[in-house]
């Protein structure tokens, strides 16, 4: 009789049940099952049954449900990545990009940057080789800005492992104050997503490259105008994640701050940070700004390869 416990802990009591499951699935005979394991018939029957109808998770306990949730910590992982157009035109950087964020595990992605071409955008394409990568199914929100080097559609997108609601393509160039106006197109990816039963609002930008920080500012405020306005429930967390092309003292960053933002990587981090260029960072641009009830853990520098991008990426881990 072929034991799953061979090798194993026997007194493991979720493998303990699994393996009596496996043995009657199999064609062993109740009575054997119940001498191995010193078990009730009634007992074995109500597992089988159990795994029947739930799979696998049917036969855990609010026990072993307890011991996973402290073993395993509700985390939410953050990527934000501005992917730098068609970056050398490199036709598997998609592919590298993929494999070093497969090994984070993102739950939610920000890229800015994203070039479409077929009908298909790069952070799209990443999103299909990550859900290849780890069995998990990884969406993507394109928001289209302008065309880069007038030729190819450029964009923001929004990434996430859970589905997606109430996806929306925020404007930040009209009705700025003061009558602003951006050097170009800028849009911002927004959308819910629900993540270990709590709603929480994620939204993808990339803000405008002016001198005039002024036309920044005024994009942040339009863009916190637009989310009250679009999104009217109370969400556990908002996350506003991406290229704001400013430091962290400028107006609009601060205006985040003076609204409920926190800035993820100095929150974790007393110095360092610059994300451009990638070659020799100088300058900390990239953010993940976090608003809400979820305790920010952990942020670092990822994607640094200058092969990848002429940013660094911005992860952050969220519990």
């Amino acid at each position: 009789m072929l034991n799953l416990l061979d090798g194993l802990d026997s007194n493991d009591s979720i493998l303990r049940r699994i393996e009596m499951v496996r043995l009657i699935k199999t064609g062993v005979r109740l009575e054997e099952v119940c001498v191995k394991f010193d078990a009730a018939p009634e007992y074995v029957m109500k597992l089988v049954q159990c795994y029947e109808k739930n799979k696998t998770i049917g036969i855990l306990t609010e026990e072993d449900f307890a011991a996973y949730r402290s073993a395993n910590p509700e985390l939410i992982k953050v990527c934000t990545f501005n992917l730098h157009g068609t970056h050398k035109d490199n036709s598997s950087r998609p592919l590298l990009i993929s494999r070093e964020l497969s090994s984070l595990a993102p739950d939610i992605c920000a890229f800015q940057e994203a070039i479409q071409s077929g009908g298909e955008d790069t952070a799209g394409v990443i999103a299909k080789n990550l859900s290849h990568m780890t069995g998990r199914h990884y969406r993507a929100h394109f928001a289209l800005c302008h065309l880069f080097m007038d030729k190819y559609p450029e964009g923001v997108a929004a990434v996430t492992n859970s589905a997606q609601a109430n996806k929306q393509t925020i404007d930040l160039n009209k009705g700025l104050e003061k009558g602003l106006k951006p050097s170009m197109a800028r849009f911002a990816s927004a959308c819910e997503v629900r993540l270990y039963g709590k709603e929480i609002l994620f939204a993808s930008v990339h803000l405008d490259y002016n001198k005039n920080k002024s036309i920044r500012l005024a994009q942040a405020k339009k863009l916190l105008k637009e989310i009250d306005r679009l999104y009217k429930n109370k969400y556990y967390c908002q996350i506003i994640a991406g290229d704001f092309n400013d430091n962290a003292d400028s107006p609009a960053m601060l205006f985040l701050a003076e609204n409920g933002f926190n800035d993820a990587y100095r929150h974790c981090n007393a110095t360092g940070g610059a994300t451009y260029p990638s070659d020799a960072p100088t300058n900390r641009i990239d953010y993940i700004m976090v608003k809400g009830d979820a305790e920010i853990q952990s942020s670092s520098l990822v994607l640094k390869n200058p092969e990848l991008s002429d940013h660094c990426g911005v992860f952050a881990v969220l519990r």
